[in-house]
C-alpha cells in the first residue's frame, strides 16, 4: 500500500509478484493444477514469494482472481 496510514492510501500492484501469479493462473486454468500442486511448482522454479518465501497453497490462494480456482461469483440477474 503507498502511503500507509494517510486518507489517501492506494494499494499498488507489485509487479514481479503480479508476473509470478500470471503464471499460476495458467497453471491452474490451462493444466488443471490445483492450489497446492500450483504452489510446488513455482518453488520448483525458483519463483518466490515478494517477501522471498515459499509459495505454500494458502498464501498463493489469497493472491489468486476468484475465478481462476472455480469461485466466480454473479450477481442474481447474470446469467
Amino acid at each position: 500500500m503507498a502511503k500507509t496510514g494517510t486518507r489517501r492510501s492506494a494499494l499498488v500492484i507489485n509487479e514481479a509478484e503480479a508476473r509470478v501469479v500470471r503464471t499460476a493462473v495458467g497453471f491452474i486454468v490451462d493444466e488443471s493444477n490445483n492450489v497446492s500442486e500450483t504452489a510446488r511448482k513455482l518453488n520448483d522454479r525458483g519463483q518466490l514469494t515478494r517477501s522471498g518465501r515459499p509459495w505454500t497453497a494458502s498464501n498463493l490462494h489469497r493472491r489468486l482472481p476468484c475465478s481462476a480456482h472455480g469461485f466466480n461469483p454473479r450477481w442474481p440477474d447474470q446469467t
